[in-house]
């Protein structure tokens, strides 16, 4: 049944109860091995390169990682999971949805990072230097761990140290790679600023003063900073909206 759904051209199209139904039902079920979810993405990336169908090779609510085994320490050094997921990591040099989707694709089958992040962390350090993009690529699969989690840290620690030399605007673009990237949103009153911008200031000169890790704080210093404007910039806005509303 899970590989009948896995061929459907959209996966996206299914029913939410329908999905909920395939979801409950992969609770009880088997998962899949990794060479499995390999094998269907390479179908349907195939598949999509016909413009004649609307098969889409990776979708953003549809995952078939849910039907899918994933990583753990006990598995993480066998050899053959190791290169089903280096086969699945090099799908994110692909350009297009593909590439910049699969980073949170791929961690969904490695959630507790026992073993993506050290890969990425290797292929950061390996990264030729004059590829910015290439590099970028990589740099993304930390927003998607936990920040400062163990294996955020792995991610991070490497990416810090690799662009380095570069200049504060360079850096910045693969800094801001580094944070969560999941969708945020905030909640106030009417007549009152909204409340994010200083928490978020207060949360990374916090995170500033408590780092330990001496290569950490360039990122830490930077991600200040940044908060730091953009609270500037809200707190004005608010003052000229508040300054208006008095006219």
């Amino acid at each position: 049944m899970v590989d009948r759904l896995a061929e459907m051209p959209d996966l996206e199209s299914i029913h939410d109860n329908v999905w909920y139904h395939f979801k409950e039902m992969s609770q009880v079920m088997p998962k899949r091995p990794l060479v499995w979810l390999n094998d269907v993405l390479a179908a349907r990336i195939q598949a999509s390169a016909d413009e004649s169908n609307s098969f889409k090779p990776l979708t953003t609510r549809r995952r078939l990682t849910a039907f899918c085994e994933i990583v753990t320490p006990q598995t993480a050094n066998d050899p053959h999971v190791r290169a089903q997921m280096e086969r699945l990591l090099s799908l994110a040099t692909r350009k297009g949805l593909i590439g910049y989707l699969l980073p949170e694709f791929a961690v969904r089958t490695d959630p507790e990072g026992v073993l993506i992040p050290h890969m990425v962390a290797d292929k950061i350090a390996n990264a030729p230097a004059a590829d910015e993009d290439l590099l970028h690529t990589w740099v993304r699969f930390a927003g998607y761990y936990p920040s400062n989690s163990p294996a955020w840290r792995i991610i991070a620690a490497a990416a810090i140290e690799k662009v380095a030399p570069l200049p504060l605007q360079e850096r910045g673009r693969h800094y801001a790679a580094l944070l969560d990237a999941g969708i945020k949103s905030s909640s106030y009153a009417v007549g009152q600023m909204d409340p994010a911008p200083i928490e978020s200031l207060k949360a990374r000169k916090a995170e500033l003063a408590q780092e330990s890790d001496p290569r950490f704080i360039p990122f830490r210093e930077w991600h200040r900073d940044v908060a730091q404007e953009e609270y500037n910039r809200a707190l004005a806005e608010f003052q000229e909206e508040q300054a208006n509303a008095l006219d």
